[in-house]
């Protein structure tokens, strides 16, 4: 049903999960990165990353460019006496509060 107040009907959320990247890059380093972001906006092209995890709200899905960070990713350090905690992009919670 057409909802007025949204223009939207129920289930359109799920449009999303039909989008396919026209191309699913690896990432294997912040260098790696650092490279397509600079091609991708030389390129006016758009890109979705996913490091890792599931989502059902279609965050890394894209009709675009995919960047999977495959690589390490892993790194963390501890700062401010033990009050915060850095992260990179593919470390699990689960390891993080084990450390």
């Amino acid at each position: 049903m057409w909802s007025p107040d949204t223009g939207t009907r129920p289930g359109d959320w799920v449009a999303c999960m039909a989008l396919v990247p026209k191309v699913v890059v690896k990432a294997f380093s912040q260098e790696e990165v650092a490279r397509l972001v600079a091609l991708a906006a030389r390129l006016g092209v758009h890109l979705t990353f996913r490091a890792g995890g599931t989502s059902l709200s279609g965050q890394s899905v894209s009709d675009s460019v995919l960047v999977v960070l495959a690589g390490g990713f892993r790194g963390w350090r501890i700062e401010a006496g033990g009050e915060r905690i850095v992260l990179e992009d593919r470390v699990l919670f689960d390891t993080a509060r084990a450390r």
